[in-house]
């Protein structure tokens, strides 16, 4: 499996489908004007809505920790890949 370097050296798969499933979570896309993004969703969808948005040059799955913490507390969470990022 290839594999890809963050700046903080730890290693992440280099695909998206490669990656282990987040418990609660479903991993999902949608194709808009052409262009697919990629989003995780997850918790109460009663709860109150957070978004979790990556910084430059990562990806949605870094917050993989913190979303079911989230979730646990009731919270209706979106965690969408930038534009371009990880389809």
């Amino acid at each position: 499996m290839e594999r890809l370097s963050n700046f903080d050296g730890a290693e992440r798969p280099a695909k998206q489908s490669e990656r282990p499933g987040i418990a609660g979570f479903l991993s999902e896309s949608a194709n808009v004007n052409g262009l697919g993004i990629h989003y995780w969703t997850g918790g109460n969808p009663n709860g109150k809505p957070v978004l979790l948005w990556h910084g430059f040059l990562g990806t949605s799955y870094a917050w993989y920790k913190v979303m079911p913490l989230l979730a646990d507390a009731g919270h209706s969470i979106l965690v969408p890949d930038m534009r371009g990022y990880d389809v």
